[in-house]
């Protein structure tokens, strides 16, 4: 039976969950929580015994490193989506990488991106892209993290894209293409140091937001989600239902009815999952399915190249610049960060 494992690094904690069989009829067999380990926080005898716990966990779930997927938290990220001439496609991550302080608050040597290509318009000639960039010293942060509790990752995501998987595994949402608008569906992972919410159009992951724990959950994440619909210039009846899931409790848990009653939304339980968190399901599914996400950020292993190799891409890039610049020129202004809220909001 297959069997996968979810890791999700936070600041304070590493949280491990594994999860055996396969779509609607996976389940959680396994879960560990230990606090962080990084270089300097911790001794090296303690150091040594998470791995050794750590160790113990994977033996005991028969986990293989080829079945290990990890998030990185939302805070930690710019994730946004852009608009980009058709002309730049076949050198999209060229020109990001020259482009990348027009996106986020980094300089190209700063941080390490990736991207996925959501929607071609061949009318106005351009490309719709949901991009995440992470510092580069944040995410060798995380790696050494891994490495240090002898963890190999097969790839590595955000919060909110692996939140999305389990939000298409549980409602089959089929990844197409369809004409826009499409129904809205929010999901919310509520735990006790937060909540972290997303909204879907069809298929596809629109606006996201992490928030730190509040006094009056109800009544914030009502104010979230009519921002995070006008954001994407949507009405809150356009949301065909909320899904929530709760693995902490922030006081009271909050009532599927009560929350409804606020939203003016059906609300859901993320079931078979409503007490797990829907980022570390989203990971195991992935696992499960042998389904690596389309923004991995996991930095590739580059070999080393020869001189006409290694400048090739570079003379490409000033090449395309004339392009680039024309084309933005037909582009009415729509990369304000207003969609998908980046870390500095």
């Amino acid at each position: 039976m297959a069997t996968s494992l979810a890791v999700r690094l936070t600041d304070a904690h590493t949280e491990f969950l594994c999860l055996q069989g396969s779509g609607a009829r996976a389940k959680v067999t396994g879960q560990l929580t230990i606090p962080s380990a990084s270089p300097g926080q911790e001794s090296d005898s303690d150091t040594a015994l998470l791995k050794k716990k750590v160790a113990a966990f994977l033996k005991k779930n028969k986990i293989c490193n080829g079945q290990v997927f990890v998030s990185i938290p939302r805070e930690d990220v710019v994730l946004r989506e852009i608009q980009l001439p058709m002309v730049v496609e076949e050198n999209l991550q060229q020109v990001l990488t020259y482009e990348l302080d027009r996106y986020t608050p980094f300089a190209n040597d700063e941080a390490h991106f990736a991207f996925q290509i959501v929607a071609r318009n061949s009318d106005a000639n351009t490309l719709t892209l949901l991009f995440t960039a992470v510092e580069k010293v944040r995410l060798q942060r995380y790696l050494t993290r891994l490495l240090l509790l002898g963890v190999t990752p097969t790839a590595m995501e955000v919060t909110s894209t692996a939140m999305l998987c389990t939000l298409r595994q549980i409602r089959k949402l089929r990844d197409t293409s369809p004409p826009l608008p499409a129904p809205l569906r929010a999901m919310v992972d509520v735990s006790e140091t937060g909540y972290e919410l997303i909204i879907a159009e069809g298929p596809h992951l629109r606006y996201t937001r992490s928030i730190s724990k509040r006094d009056d959950l109800v009544m914030h994440l009502g104010e979230e989600m009519d921002k995070g619909i006008a954001a994407i210039k949507r009405k809150r009846q356009d949301v065909q239902e909320v899904i929530l899931a709760q693995t902490g409790t922030q006081g009271e848990r909050l009532s599927l009815d009560t929350l409804a009653a606020h939203l003016g939304v059906p609300v859901t339980a993320a079931e078979p999952f409503a007490s797990e968190s829907m980022v570390l399901v989203g990971l195991g599914l992935r696992g499960l399915q042998n389904d690596p996400p389309a923004i991995n950020l996991l930095p590739r292993q580059t070999k080393s190249q020869s001189q006409r190799r290694r400048y090739a891409p570079t003379m490409a890039l000033l090449a395309l610049v004339g392009c680039l610049t024309i084309g933005y020129l037909a582009i009415e202004v729509t990369n304000t960060r207003s969609t998908l809220q980046d870390t500095n909001d």
